[in-house]
């Protein structure tokens, strides 16, 4: 058995597997913790890291193997002391860890598309916690703006400018439209083969967006059921979908295969 922790700007998310077959089937493991949020001079809050070092540990216990891979992407990639961050990991747990760029994080969000899309033209939106990777008119591009740092003084057209047209189908990927597209299917809980696959368009997700903002948060979190500890983000996420499905004007194929199904088969890990 091997695994992969994928260290995001609002999560850190543990896959397992023995094989391909596994890999797709997608065991996968998720806890919060916003590491890009309260950051202090540009570096990693001490509490956020903390909190991040217990979850690996976590992890890692829960695992038969040693053979761990580890890689973060936004929020350590712009922090100052990321790197620094990196190798206390791999010294406190023995394990390979790296930062990837955000051309890397696209092309990576691309190849995991591409396991359910196939070859041939096609667009993907890749939306997380610190940054939002796009792939239009075949440019990968990447903007320093995710559900984590969003609030409602930021202006996204400040953020999401030059955006190209969408070529073939438009597939989005990340946690966040997991549950924008598990909610639309009258579930609010994760199953892979109820949601990979699914069509889900911009008024869909207005709507939703909508009702979730009129609930207090402990009504949001009870709303939202295995998905609870999206509750401060989810409406951020629903804002951001709506700005760049307007200006896309395309519905959107939900896929659940992500950048970290991926790593394991650009790594030859499986």
């Amino acid at each position: 058995m091997k695994a992969i922790i994928d260290v995001g700007s609002q999560s850190l998310r543990l896959l397992k597997f023995s094989s391909m077959e596994d890999l797709l089937r997608g065991d996968i493991k998720l806890e919060i913790c916003p590491l890009a949020r309260d950051l202090v001079d540009n570096r990693l809050n001490d509490n956020r890291k903390k909190e991040a070092l217990k979850i690996i540990q976590g992890f890692i216990s829960s695992l038969d193997t040693n053979e761990v891979y580890l890689y973060a992407t936004s929020a350590l990639r712009e922090a100052l002391d990321g790197q620094h961050f990196i190798e206390e990991i791999i010294e406190s747990f023995g394990i390979k860890a790296e930062i990837i760029s955000g051309d890397e994080e696209a092309r990576l969000g691309e190849m995991g598309v591409r396991i359910l899309a196939g070859q041939g033209q096609l667009s993907f939106l890749d939306l997380g916690g610190g940054s939002t990777e796009l792939l239009l008119e075949g440019s990968r591009l990447s903007f320093p703006m995710g559900v984590v740092r969003y609030n409602d003084q930021v202006r996204l057209e400040d953020y999401f400018s030059g955006l190209g047209k969408v070529q073939g189908n438009l597939y989005g990927i990340g946690g966040s439209l997991s549950v924008f597209t598990s909610l639309i299917q009258g579930i609010n809980y994760y199953d892979r083969k109820l949601i990979n696959g699914k069509t889900i368009s911009r008024k869909e997700i207005n709507s939703l967006t909508i009702k979730m903002a009129a609930l207090d948060l402990k009504e949001r979190r009870l709303f939202l059921g295995e998905f609870s500890k999206r509750a401060e983000t989810i409406v951020a996420a629903g804002k951001i979908l709506d700005y760049i499905l307007g200006r896309l004007d395309k519905e959107l194929i939900y896929c659940d295969y992500t950048g970290l199904e991926a790593y394991a088969i650009d790594r030859k890990l499986v």
